[in-house]
């Protein structure tokens, strides 16, 4: 190459170096401003809480809270809101006639965990009896955590683990994760009962398949214990986002 090849080269490089960081800083705009439509969809999920809140639907306040992404700048007023809700959930649920829980379910968590997944239990006991029984029969422990819902169909007893997020999103909603997770431990435990001694297909209890079998529990006990048109719909939908092939560790609810 002779010098003004390197020139030409040089020249080229340089041009072509404007215009990756031309395009980069295309990319942050365009991020910015997909961050920013989806702020300004969780303001409006926010003010619909507010709403529902002010008209005592509870329930649906929270499930609206429950879409709010945790990047959101006010999150705190979301959270704020939530606990405010929780707290007259509490106080509605203990004016309420409830059946007596039954069943060796074992709830770790604080003192808000234990109630919040009583009256949960205890609607599903009322209201979705048959949902009630495969939850008494397939999960042993239902633990409170910050984040990383999932079922641990393989433990004895199995164990529910549930996020702040969806414990938040109200108890009719909660009711009907505790239906939905219950179905994942039938499944595994139905097959092992069936196949002593082998081990159980991840696809069994696991995966599209099994998923949509858990939604429709879900969405049968939904429909049992008063869910709202939002969130029938929202479970009716819930294959196609392919939540379920989050791992539990990554998972924000």
């Amino acid at each position: 190459m002779t010098q003004g090849d390197y020139s030409k080269a040089d020249t080229l490089l340089t041009s072509a170096s404007r215009l990756l960081k031309f395009d980069d800083t295309k990319q942050q705009i365009e991020k910015a401003k997909t961050q920013n439509k989806q702020w300004q969809a969780d303001a409006s999920k926010l003010e619909q809480g507010n709403q529902l809140f002010a008209s005592n639907k509870l329930d649906e306040a929270a499930a609206a809270l429950s879409q709010i992404d945790k990047t959101f700048p006010a999150y705190t007023k979301v959270t704020a809101l939530q606990n405010l809700i929780h707290e007259q959930q509490i106080a509605a649920g203990s004016t309420k006639n409830t059946v007596p829980l039954s069943g060796p379910i074992q709830i770790v968590g604080d003192a808000a965990c234990q109630t919040s997944t009583q009256a949960a239990l205890r609607l599903l006991g009322d209201k979705a009896p048959t949902h009630y029984a495969i939850v008494k029969a397939y999960v042993g422990i239902i633990e409170c955590t910050s984040q990383g819902s999932g079922m641990y169909a393989y433990e004895n007893p199995p164990r529910y683990l549930v996020g702040d997020a969806t414990i938040n999103a109200g108890t009719i909603w909660y009711a009907g994760t505790i239906a939905h997770d219950a179905g994942h431990s039938k499944l595994y435990n139905d097959y092992k009962l069936l196949h002593p001694g082998k081990p159980v297909p991840d696809d069994v209890w696991t995966g599209e398949t099994a998923e949509k079998t858990c939604l429709d529990a879900q969405f049968d006990a939904l429909t049992k214990i008063g869910g709202t048109q939002y969130q029938l719909d929202y479970v009716k939908n819930g294959i196609n986002t392919q939540y379920y092939k989050i791992a539990p560790s990554e998972r924000w609810w």
